[in-house]
């Protein structure tokens, strides 16, 4: 059995988005929307788009938790290397209107799913995405 299905068994908080992905891919689509602390998040089921950081919660990311501790309403956030945006999405919470979440993203499929996301949940005035990459030098990649 691989880590990730062990994960899911033991993880009830899991079994309903997990069950989600599952479906999804069975009947053969691209992309699940998942419910996760009140967030809705666009997954795409191919690698590397999300689907196991949107079902698998502190599991995989337990410096979430420590991240929005420190951020305050009014504070600015720069998520580098986004993915589909879920530090973003929590983040953008956070600061709430009066703060500003700028989303770096270089991957097509993953900058569309992010794109999605802040949509999907009505963040538009506070995540600011960018289709780029971030590097500590100039050029092209």
């Amino acid at each position: 059995m691989n880590q990730l299905l062990k994960r899911i068994l033991v993880s009830p908080t899991m079994w309903i988005p997990a069950t989600q992905v599952l479906v999804a891919k069975l009947i053969g689509r691209k992309e699940v929307v998942v419910k996760r602390d009140g967030l809705k998040i666009a997954c795409g089921l191919g690698h590397g788009q999300g689907s196991y950081c949107a079902i698998s919660g502190d599991d995989y990311e337990a410096e979430l938790a420590w991240l929005l501790h420190q951020l305050r309403p009014q504070d600015v956030f720069v998520d580098v290397g986004a993915n589909i945006g879920i530090y973003s999405l929590y983040a953008a919470r956070t600061v709430g209107s009066s703060g500003l979440v700028i989303s770096i993203e270089p991957s097509h499929g993953a900058f569309s799913l992010l794109q999605q996301n802040i949509s999907l949940n009505g963040l538009t005035e506070i995540v600011t995405p960018l289709h780029a990459a971030a590097s500590q030098t100039e050029g092209e990649l």
